[in-house]
């Protein structure tokens, strides 16, 4: 195991299989990629944009490989900022507030807006605000089969490559993932993107669900919608105002939605159960 500290942190490894990883990087990406047949994985964390608070952010990130183990960690904390918390709501970095106390309305924010800013409020508004992208990246190197659980605030995930398992929760990042034996997000606004998967499960509030294949996919969201392009055994959504989209399914189908409409095609129309209170519901035979 070798470690090297600088600008940009690198922690190398020598696995000799799939390997589990976890990560948690709360403001900034997440980018992991499976490859085959390598013998040294790796870990980079860099920062993005020049804000020396990130640069502090990686010097106390932990990166820990246990070779008897052989499991990977990734744990970078949140961003070292001259943060205040004041009545619940947490500002940071070039943010005026008006008047704020606990419960009270937070009547105005006058300046710059960065990633990873939380507010709690009855009331807010924004003026003359700017996003800035800033946090950690993070790219790990791990061998085909491993799996990978992460948890983000706001950073986004992408996995390339061909994983064993890929279980994510985030509030807005979004998550992308090649092919999983099984894949289960839980997210409240980012998007899912996921190409092939033996199961898949994802729950979400207002973010997107796409999916290229999946032999089983369970589904909630709010208002999200759901665009399903290849079901081999069944499937289960269940939405509230988030459109539903289901081009072919091989299996049984059970989609119900409040508002959103529903769409479905299937090899076996009478296993399919699609139901909408007030939006428009279709089930159509798929091609043989």
């Amino acid at each position: 195991m070798n470690v090297e500290k600088s600008a940009a942190r690198t922690l190398r490894f020598a696995p000799s299989g799939p390997v589990p990883l976890r990560v948690n990087v709360p403001v900034g990406t997440v980018e992991v990629f499976a490859e085959a047949g390598i013998s040294q994985g790796s870990v980079t964390l860099e920062a993005l944009g020049d804000d020396p608070a990130v640069g502090r952010t990686i010097d106390r990130a932990l990166l820990s490989w246990d070779e008897r183990q052989e499991t990977l960690a990734v744990d970078v904390p949140d961003l070292d900022d001259n943060a205040a918390a004041v009545g619940g709501v947490t500002v940071i970095g070039g943010v005026t507030i008006g008047s704020v106390s606990n419960g009270a309305t937070l009547t105005q924010i006058v300046g710059s807006v960065m990633d990873g800013v939380v507010i709690d409020g009855s009331s807010v508004t924004v003026m003359g605000g700017t996003s800035a992208r800033r946090g950690v990246r993070v790219v790990v190197r791990l061998p085909e089969g491993s799996t990978v659980a992460a948890r983000t605030r706001t950073a986004s995930v992408s996995a390339v490559g061909e994983y064993a398992g890929v279980r994510v929760r985030t509030s807005s990042g979004s998550v992308t993932i090649g092919d999983a034996d099984q894949v289960n997000v839980e997210t409240v606004s980012g998007d899912l993107w996921v190409g092939a998967v033996g199961v898949l499960e994802a729950v979400t509030v207002s973010g997107d669900v796409r999916a290229w294949h999946a032999t089983y996919a369970n589904v909630r969201t709010t208002s999200g919608d759901v665009l399903l392009s290849e079901i081999e055994d069944r499937v289960r959504v269940h939405s509230v105002s988030g459109d539903v989209d289901v081009s072919d399914c091989r299996g049984r189908a059970e989609i119900t939605t409040v508002s959103g409409d529903a769409r479905l095609r299937a090899r076996r129309p009478e296993d399919a159960t699609v139901q909408s209170v007030s939006g428009v519901a279709r089930v159509s035979a798929a091609p043989q």
